[in-house]
Order: structure tokens, then C-alpha cells, then sequence
């Protein structure tokens, strides 16, 4: 059986609302379309999902406004071209978490990579309601420590940064500290960057909680971590944005819910860790 893969990340959101289940839904279900280098993207049958947490599925679509296609003219008894509106170009299922904001999206190689995913679906979420007062990202969720036991394995660390945005909700005691200030100073993002001269032999970060804890909020999807260091002897750089938490699914002829079921373990996996660790 063919299995296809999901990557998990998470959709933030910044903006003000009062419901925000509705705000979510509102822009699911939009009937706009996001045109970009000639494709129309569009959000598709979009629902909710049956199961013990509060979800949402469905498609997000690449569509071709219009397309030649050979057909057949059964009157003439001859082949000729048509005009085909918003062919299907490719699909990619989605499953969203309405509480925090967790998202499994299918990869499709041909033309849905997970970094395109990743920039379009934010984008049409922000048109969705007018680009005004709304910002959204979606960051990768990794295995926890996996980007700290890297930063730990350079032999030298030459910069640090974080990018990172205050959680909604927050459960997290790895971070909790870090969250509550950004949520006291009413801050949107934090910026800091780390830099060390490599003749002065690189930062010293190895036993540094404050490292460690902003390190764990990237890598649940509250932002974005990168470090450029010494490895092997090379200068290299690691980031957040390699290799997020995935899972294999069977999706041919399958309900939506049959395909969340495949996937519900690892979403419980990271459920668990946000509220234990």
C-alpha cells in the first residue's frame, strides 16, 4: 500500500479576536483565491473533524485558470482543443488544530513541497480577512532537543538567533518563563541574536538554560532557531527549519477521518509534550 507523508507544524496567528474557533473557520471557508505566478490557490472542502479535540480538515488547492485540452468532437468525429477552467494542478490535505494551532499537511512533491505549503497557506489565510490587523506563519514542529543536541555538537558556535512569538495557549515549564515575558511586555515577536569573534573561541552556550528553553519554544513552533558553527571542522548552519516531526499515511480512497486516525498518534505525542515538559 502507497503511503504518503505528513509534516506537522504549527499556524501562528496574530490577531484580535474574541472567538477564536469562528476566526479560524471564517478564514477556512473563504471563496477567495491567491494568485501567484499564474496558479490560483484556494482553500477546498474544508470541515470539521470529528474527533476528541476541536479540528478542522481539507484541501488546499493549486488551480490552473485555464488550460488547452485535447478532446474529443463526437459531432465532427475529429480531435480539438478546449479551454479548460481551474484545472486541479495539485492537493494537499491539511489537519488543524484549532486550540494550538497544530497543522499535519500533506506532502506532494510535484508542486505542494512543504516549504511552498508553508508560504501559501498563511498567505491566503492573511487575504481571507482583508490582510488587515492579521499575521500568520506556520513553523515546523520538531523532535524535542533535536535542534539543541546539534547546537551542542559544534565544536565551536560562532551566532545564535531566535525568532519567537508568545504561545497561544502556553503549557509548556521548559519555556513557561521565556512566554510569560514576552506576554508581559505585550510583545508580538522577539528578535535576539548571539555573536562571538572566532578568534576569541565562540560563544559559550553549552549549560546555558536560557538557550536551552528558547531553543524548545523554535521547536515546538513558537518561532524559529538558527546557529552557525564549527562541525568536522566546517563551518556550517543548523536551523528549526530542517527536518520537522513527520508521519506516513495510507490516503488512497480514504475518508478524512480514516487518514486523521493514522495520524492521531503523533499528534497525541506532541499534545503530550507540550503539557508535561
Amino acid at each position: 500500500m502507497r503511503l504518503t507523508r505528513f509534516y506537522f507544524g504549527r499556524l501562528n496567528i496574530v490577531a484580535e479576536f474574541s472567538n477564536k474557533r469562528q476566526f479560524i473557520e471564517h478564514a477556512l471557508r473563504t471563496t477567495r483565491l491567491l494568485n501567484h505566478r499564474g496558479f490560483l490557490w484556494g482553500f477546498f472542502d474544508v470541515a470539521p473533524l470529528q474527533s476528541d479535540h476541536e479540528f478542522f480538515t481539507g484541501q488546499l488547492a493549486a488551480l490552473r485558470p485555464e488550460q488547452p485540452e485535447e478532446v474529443g468532437d463526437l459531432d465532427r468525429h475529429a480531435l480539438t482543443f478546449t479551454n479548460v477552467a481551474n484545472r486541479l494542478i495539485a492537493k494537499s490535505r491539511f489537519f488543524l488544530h484549532v486550540e494550538t494551532g497544530l497543522i499535519a499537511y500533506q506532502f506532494v512533491s510535484s508542486h505542494i513541497s512543504s516549504e511552498i505549503f508553508c508560504e501559501r497557506f498563511p498567505r491566503l489565510f492573511e487575504e481571507a480577512h482583508d490582510n488587515l490587523f492579521v499575521s500568520a506563519d506556520i513553523q515546523y514542529i520538531k523532535d524535542r532537543y533535536s535542534f539543541l543536541e546539534r547546537l551542542n555538537a559544534l565544536t565551536e558556535v560562532y551566532d545564535v538567533e531566535f525568532t519567537l512569538h508568545p504561545t497561544n495557549p502556553g503549557y509548556s515549564e521548559l519555556y513557561r518563563l521565556v512566554d510569560e515575558r514576552l506576554k508581559r511586555l505585550n510583545a508580538r515577536q522577539y528578535r535576539e541574536q548571539l555573536h562571538a569573534e572566532r578568534a576569541q573561541g565562540g560563544l559559550r552556550i553549552a549549560d546555558d538554560a536560557d538557550v536551552k528553553a528558547k531553543a524548545a519554544m523554535a521547536e515546538d513552533g513558537y518561532g524559529e532557531a538558527t546557529a552557525t558553527g564549527l562541525e568536522r571542522g566546517n563551518v556550517t548552519k543548523i536551523t528549526t527549519r530542517e527536518n520537522p516531526i513527520a508521519a506516513d499515511a495510507a490516503i488512497k480512497d480514504k475518508e478524512p477521518e480514516d487518514i486523521f486516525a493514522q495520524l492521531s498518534t503523533v499528534f497525541g505525542r506532541i499534545f503530550e509534550r507540550l503539557t508535561r515538559e
